[in-house]
């Protein structure tokens, strides 16, 4: 069946996420990149994804847990936000894609970011729908975020397309019968998309 709708990720692929955050704590604290990484994706970000939790409680959380790193809230919401940028080619290819397919923004993130993301990137406007984990309260590595795409809005799953940069949340996908491409850069993605004829 012919790909009608294409549900497309926010963090990693339209915008840099959190990921590589640990280069920019590290040079502010002194402590190895190695170390802040194994401490800070190990934590359980689940409570800030499904706003069980503000951004500032889950910060605290965090540091609250590693004393020895010397961050203020303040100090680490700032880096975060540092941290996001644009990833060069990925709107260009969304905007083509729009003209075309049913785009549905997917995106497990926090509301806080999100806020902050929409009013210096205005990306929302790419999409046809535009759904955040916090709003549904599933996240991608469960199936039930998918389904709740599919029935809420009557898609039939051979024709869509998962446009995503984690492998955990594309085998999810692949699951359910949903066609996927992995993100590894715009080029790769643009290349992807032409082998598909999309």
């Amino acid at each position: 069946m012919a790909i009608k709708t294409i549900i497309c990720d926010l963090s990693d692929v339209l915008i840099k996420g959190i990921e590589g955050i640990e280069s920019k704590i590290s040079k502010k604290i002194g402590v190895s990149e190695e170390k802040i990484s194994d401490k800070l994706y190990m934590f359980d970000f689940s409570p800030l994804w499904l706003g069980k939790v503000t951004e500032d409680e889950f910060i605290h959380s965090l540091l609250s847990s590693s004393p020895q790193y010397d961050l203020s809230i303040t100090d680490f919401k700032q880096m975060i936000r540092e941290h996001f940028i644009e990833i060069e080619g990925t709107r260009e290819i969304y905007e083509r894609l729009g003209s075309k397919y049913e785009l549905i923004l997917l995106s497990v993130n926090s509301k806080e970011w999100v806020q902050y993301m929409e009013n210096h990137f205005d990306y929302e406007r790419l999409f046809n729908i535009v759904i955040y984990s916090y709003d549904i309260g599933y996240v991608k590595r469960q199936k039930e975020s998918f389904r709740y795409v599919l029935s809420k809005y009557n898609l039939n799953s051979e024709e869509v397309l998962l446009i995503d940069d984690s492998q955990r949340n594309i085998n999810t996908a692949a699951t359910l019968g949903i066609k996927t491409l992995r993100f590894v850069n715009s080029n790769q993605l643009k290349k992807d998309l032409e082998r598909l004829a999309i």
